[in-house]
């Protein structure tokens, strides 16, 4: 269980990575694919899967380590 957390807060971080470099977290294009692709889909896929389809790429863990601070090159 606690893989399964470090991994969905690895992808929430990398999420909200996309959007700041997207034009900002109300960007319209990439909220409705969010919306639709890792959403409304729920847990009916794999959500590996879902992701690649999102963002077109696996999570990268560096969000993750970013948003905790540590330095990354």
């Amino acid at each position: 269980g606690y893989y399964s957390y470090l991994w969905s807060d690895v992808m929430a971080a990398d999420t909200w990575k996309a959007f700041l470099e997207a034009s900002g977290p109300w960007d319209e294009k990439l909220s409705h694919r969010f919306r639709d692709v890792i959403l409304a889909e729920g847990n009916s896929t794999d959500r590996g899967e879902a992701y690649r389809r999102f963002l077109g790429r696996d999570p990268d863990v560096r969000a993750r380590f970013e948003k905790r601070g540590f330095p990354v090159s």
